[in-house]
C-alpha cells in the first residue's frame, strides 16, 4: 500500500491516536495526521454526557430490554426539524448543541443550519458506554469487560491498559478552536 494522509474529526482523531500509536505497521504508511478538534481524553466533559454519565447504567438496563443498540441515529425526522427549524430560530438549535456538548465559544450561529442537518450522527450504545468508561477512569483506555476475570482473558490484566500517545511516531497537525 502506498502511504497515505489521515484527517480526522473529533472521535476521528482519538481513533488515530490510539491506532498510530498502536500499530506500528499502519503507522508507517501514514505522512501526515491532521486532527481536526481533536479528542485525547474526557474528563472534563460538560452538558448532556456529564448528565449521561451517572444515568447511563439505567439507560442502557432499558435499551437493553427494548433491543436498542444504537444511541441518537440521524432520523429523516430530525434532519427535517433541523433543516425548517434552525434558520428561522437558530438560538434554539444552538441551546441544543449546548445542551448535548456545553458552551462552546467558537461556534459559528451562522453555520448551525447545517451543523443540525447533520446531528446528531448517531453512535452505538457500546461507543457510548466506552467514552463514559474512558471519563470515569480519566484516562484513555481499552474497554473495560467489567471484572478482573474478564480483563484478564482479553489482555492479561486486570485492568484495561492504557492508550499510550507517546508511541505516536507519524506527523501530525492538531486544529481546534
Amino acid at each position: 500500500m502506498d502511504r497515505f494522509s489521515y484527517v480526522g474529526h473529533s472521535q476521528g482523531t482519538l481513533m488515530a491516536l490510539i491506532e498510530f500509536s498502536r500499530n506500528k505497521e499502519l503507522a508507517s504508511k501514514v505522512n501526515l495526521f491532521t486532527a481536526l478538534a481533536p479528542v485525547g481524553r474526557v474528563n472534563k466533559a460538560v452538558g448532556a454526557f456529564e448528565l449521561l454519565s451517572d444515568l447511563l447504567p439505567q439507560i442502557v438496563a432499558i435499551t437493553d430490554k427494548l433491543g436498542i443498540y444504537d444511541f441518537a441515529p440521524l432520523t429523516p425526522v430530525v434532519s427535517e426539524f433541523a433543516i425548517l427549524l434552525c434558520p428561522v430560530i437558530p438560538s434554539i438549535c444552538s441551546e441544543v448543541f449546548y445542551a448535548i456538548a456545553g458552551p462552546d465559544e467558537y461556534l459559528n450561529s451562522t453555520r448551525v443550519p447545517v451543523y443540525g442537518s447533520h446531528a446528531p450522527a448517531g453512535t452505538s450504545i457500546k461507543n457510548i458506554l466506552h467514552w463514559n468508561q474512558i471519563y470515569l477512569a480519566k484516562q484513555p483506555q481499552m474497554w473495560d469487560y467489567g471484572t478482573a476475570a474478564e480483563n484478564l482473558a482479553h489482555y492479561n490484566s486486570i485492568t484495561p491498559p492504557v492508550y499510550q500517545y507517546s508511541d505516536l511516531q507519524v506527523p501530525t497537525v492538531f486544529f481546534s478552536g
